[in-house]
């Protein structure tokens, strides 16, 4: 089934002389259908028959988006065996610029019929959630195979404080300070604990995590750092 959502490729895309036409094509229909639920559900079938090419074709696409960093996809198996259960695609943040967002820079645009809400906000709002999800399992920092509410409900209120890039940095910071004798902290949060607000304020480059947490002596200093619950 075509979907009515608008598709958007911005500037870095359109004229990027390594993709072929069709794979930016592509990456359009692909912002359509994260303006759904945030992520891209379709798989390679969903594709050939929108556009009537071959599978390997549709792969060819998805390979060129992804070799220049415009996409991430990521595969879900049927627990318990090597049987590929779900597809997901997930823009990356060349795509949450505003200065190439168009419906960003006019909140005006006219959307679907009888909307009364904006729904752009809504749905890069969703996109950066479901990014920054993606962006932690990645880590491998402590593994969800995924989200929950209350997950959602703390990147939801830190995206209200923090801009969406900060708070992948921040991720990447405490990423690096867990996994180098160079910092004393070892304490590992879920996704949901990293994301309260006194925690993830920690390793935002504002309070400076990879100086604050480095051990003075070049090796890590094993303490217990109490979980804080809010």
């Amino acid at each position: 089934m075509k979907k009515s959502y608008y598709a958007i490729i911005p500037a870095n895309v359109r004229y990027d002389k390594e993709l072929t036409p069709n794979a930016k094509l592509l990456y359009g229909e692909i912002t359509a259908l994260c303006n759904e639920k945030g992520f891209c559900w379709a798989g390679d079938s969903y594709f050939t028959e929108l556009y009537g090419v071959s599978r390997a074709t549709v792969q060819r696409w998805f390979k060129q988006l992804e070799t220049k960093g415009y996409i991430e996809r990521e595969v879900v198996y049927k627990e318990g065996t090597k049987s590929i259960d779900k597809r997901y695609t997930y823009l990356t943040s060349t795509y949450t610029q505003k200065q190439d967002n168009p419906m960003l820079k006019n909140e005006t645009t006219p959307m679907l019929k009888n909307e009364t809400v904006n729904i752009t906000s809504i749905n890069n709002t969703k996109e950066y959630i479901y990014t920054l999800f993606h962006f932690w399992n990645k880590k491998e920092i402590i593994k969800h195979r995924k989200m929950n509410k209350t997950m959602e409900s703390h990147m939801n209120a830190r995206l209200q404080e923090y801009s969406f890039e900060e708070l992948k940095k921040a991720i990447d910071n405490y990423s690096t300070i867990l996994k180098s004798n160079e910092f004393y902290w070892s304490h590992k949060w879920s996704l949901q604990d990293f994301m309260k607000p006194n925690n993830v304020t920690r390793f935002v480059d504002d309070a400076d995590p990879l100086n604050n947490y480095r051990s003075k002596n070049g090796k890590r200093k094993r303490k217990l750092i109490e979980r804080i619950d809010f």
